[in-house]
């Protein structure tokens, strides 16, 4: 005989003793809503039936984890920054699947290694059969953009499948086929917020990349003299301004917006004998920022010890909002890390360098 059996049994003919059940099984479930493992997610994951929170993706390039002042570095000026910290997760231990913008972002954008989604250097193109999260949104009846800030990421590499609009020129004198260009932080944040002025319903999937913090590093001369000797701070300082008026902006127009903010990959500074990246796989390269933000609905505040890659991007956010994830990724929803799960989804973490570089 169950357990059920006995108690519904036992209540036909006493009923205090099914009211004793009823509590019980009550007390149950108040229980398990109250355990680190369901109770924050079950609560602060649900919005009103049938609405999808706003989601906004930003990538800094070439940005160190540790020049960040949320993540301890005494001389930063990083409000923006700073300011998701406090408002939600920072994961301590963020590394890159590659020391590159293209493969980098790629692993980003489809939550595959380089040899699952087939961009290992900055010469490649994703695989057209590649799953890529802005499908995924769109599927599920977002609207997509991307404003990009430099031609290593631009369409012509493929991460353009899935986006309604994917902004990659930087204006006069134009793209220049084979030509590296990159646009500035403040124009590419200009061109993101007006688009965001088109009148649209539909819940909003937005990446915006930042890359103003890569070499050469050379500040404006009004920003020269508060940061003497320190080019590279200056310039994240600069860029983390920019972030936030992107993040202002965003949520003045949609207030539920999920915000994800991490690097495809740090700055040597001539850590190692290296002055940018791409060579080495020292965590100067590898180790770089991680930051999801939405108030009220995500634990605010929260440090995530463990072991994460930016392969978990795209598995998480897809999480966050309700949506399945495409089979066979390399990432895993990092959900769970924040709100006490002991065991990190990195049971198999990657980083390549790619042999482009060494002949």
């Amino acid at each position: 005989m169950t357990t059920a059996t006995h108690l519904a049994r036992a209540g036909a003919s006493r009923p205090w003793a099914a009211a004793a059940a009823v509590a019980a099984a009550a007390g149950l479930v108040a229980g398990l809503l109250a355990t680190p493992r369901l109770g924050p997610w079950w609560t602060e994951r649900s919005l009103p039936r049938g609405q999808r929170p706003a989601v906004l993706l930003v990538t800094l390039d070439a940005t160190r984890a540790d020049r960040l002042g949320c993540y301890g570095y005494a001389q930063a000026k990083t409000p923006a920054a700073d300011e998701l910290a406090r408002q939600g997760v920072l994961f301590e231990q963020a590394y890159v699947a590659a020391p590159l913008c293209l493969p980098s972002h790629a692993t980003i954008l489809t939550g595959r290694w380089p040899a699952g989604h087939g961009v290992r250097d900055e010469n490649d193109v994703l695989g057209a059969t590649v799953p890529t999260l802005a499908e995924q949104f769109r599927a599920a009846g977002y609207r997509t953009a991307a404003f990009v800030g430099t031609s290593s990421v631009d369409q012509s590499r493929g991460l353009g499948r899935g986006f309604d609009v994917y902004q990659d020129d930087f204006g006069p004198p134009g793209k220049r086929p084979g030509a590296y260009e990159r646009g500035a932080a403040s124009v590419v944040v200009d061109q993101a917020l007006a688009w965001l002025e088109t009148i649209d319903n539909r819940p909003l999937f937005l990446w915006v990349h930042l890359a103003d913090s890569m070499a050469p590093h050379n500040l404006r001369e009004a920003m020269a003299k508060d940061f003497e000797g320190r080019p590279y701070d200056g310039e994240v300082t600069a860029v983390d301004g920019h972030m936030g008026r992107l993040v202002t902006g965003v949520r003045r127009r949609f207030p539920q917006t999920l915000v994800a903010a991490l690097a495809d990959h740090g700055e040597s500074l001539g850590d190692h004998g290296e002055d940018t990246f791409g060579y080495f796989l020292y965590s100067a390269t590898t180790r770089v920022p991680f930051l999801l933000s939405m108030p009220g609905r995500l634990p605010s505040g929260r440090r995530v010890a463990p072991v994460v890659r930016t392969a978990d991007l795209a598995p998480t956010l897809l999480d966050l909002v309700g949506l399945p994830a495409p089979p066979a990724l390399d990432g895993a929803s990092l959900v769970p890390l924040p709100v006490g799960s002991e065991n990190s989804s990195a049971t198999f973490g990657f980083a390549a360098a790619s042999s482009a570089f060494f002949g």
